[in-house]
């Protein structure tokens, strides 16, 4: 069907005005003319709006709508406003394509400051300054979860100080980069209900690297959480800022910290955190190494030096398949209560394999 057939058959439908239409969905996968505009009044009961390459006219008064998923069309800041001031009944905004930057200062200023009980946001890309301004302007009753993807153009992106209220309860907190390494994760959990997803873009330096950020950010974090509050750290981070960063929010924000998921291809600045204070992470009970590089000496004296100068044991460590292991089975085994190691799955299907996987504490590995 052709663009134009589109536009008819849908300002048709929406001539009837569907008195009874609760959810409407409406996707437009051909962009090369760009969004399709759609009348503003669909339903006088409608609940749901999802449009995608569909640009609504920016007045979106339904009284009852609950839910608005966008895609694929951007909004000024001051429209997002004025969204959630017109619809108090809603309950989750997604805007995916983001906010648009404009030139112009008054596309800034919304002077009208108001409440909201929306409990989900969704907004990317966007930039700190839109963030300040959305904060500034709504006073969030019940926002429970929180999805925002910063694009700055600064190279150390710093957590907005308006969202710090929201993270200082988490008891769980992933950290993660993506393939590329431009794009950098924070999510923090205060109960299964409750949630704040925020990706940051790092900018390259001028000779095309990529700057270590995660120090800064481990920084900011610490003036966020509350001291003991996390129980799950996940961090997925290929390059490992240094150790004294690592150290300092073991030490600030982990004491509580039972559950430990670390993936990188480098180890060492972890282990060189934990070796500046035996004592740091006393409640780690699992320890879920699968996504790692092991370094497997330093680990192991780490880990036993854990529990004979600090009476710390694992209850259980999780380890990644390595052919070559420098220690023996039997030493590894004896690191937690519980020591599970991921099998490989081309050496288990082949029965020839020079090197098995230890799959029970009797197997033996290289020494």
């Amino acid at each position: 069907m052709g663009e134009w057939a589109v536009r008819e058959l849908l300002d048709d439908i929406f001539s009837i005005k569907l008195p009874i239409l609760r959810r409407f969905v409406a996707i437009n996968e051909s962009m090369s003319h760009g969004p399709i505009t759609i009348s503003s009044t669909i339903s006088p009961v409608l609940k749901v709006l999802v449009l995608r390459a569909i640009e609504h006219p920016k007045i979106f008064s339904y009284r009852g709508l609950t839910a608005i998923h966008i895609h694929e069309v951007e909004f000024k800041g001051q429209e997002l406003l004025s969204l959630l001031e017109e619809n108090p009944s809603l309950q989750i905004l997604e805007l995916s394509a983001g906010l648009c930057q404009s030139d112009d200062p008054a596309d800034d200023e919304f002077s009208r400051p108001f409440q909201h009980k929306i409990s989900t946001l969704i907004v990317g890309p966007l930039r700190v300054q839109d963030v300040k301004a959305i904060f500034d302007e709504v006073d969030f009753q019940n926002l429970s979860e929180i999805r925002f993807d910063i694009h700055e153009e600064i190279p150390a992106l710093e957590l907005p100080a308006r969202l710090r209220p929201f993270v200082q309860e988490a008891v769980s907190l992933k950290l993660e980069e993506d393939s590329s390494g431009y794009f950098n994760r924070l999510v923090f959990q205060s109960h299964p209900h409750r949630s704040y997803d925020i990706t940051s873009l790092t900018e390259p330096s001028w000779d095309g690297s990529l700057r270590n950020i995660w120090g800064p950010i481990l920084s900011q974090s610490m003036l966020s959480l509350s001291a003991s509050g996390l129980t799950t750290l996940e961090i997925d981070i290929r390059c490992l800022p240094d150790n004294a960063p690592w150290a300092l929010f073991f030490r600030t924000c982990c004491s509580s910290l039972q559950h430990l998921i670390l993936s990188t291809t480098d180890m060492e600045p972890f282990l060189d955190a934990m070796n500046t204070d035996i004592g740091l992470l006393p409640n780690l009970e699992i320890l879920n190494l699968r996504g790692s590089t092991i370094i497997q000496k330093k680990l192991v004296e780490w880990l036993e030096r854990r529990e004979l100068e600090g009476g710390y044991k694992l209850q259980t460590l999780l380890l990644p398949y390595q052919n070559d292991w420098e220690v023996s089975w039997d030493c590894v085994h004896a690191l937690a209560k519980n020591v599970e190691v991921l099998e490989d799955v081309q050496s288990s299907d082949d029965s020839d394999s020079d090197h098995p996987v230890p799959s029970s504490p009797t197997s033996s590995l290289e020494s």
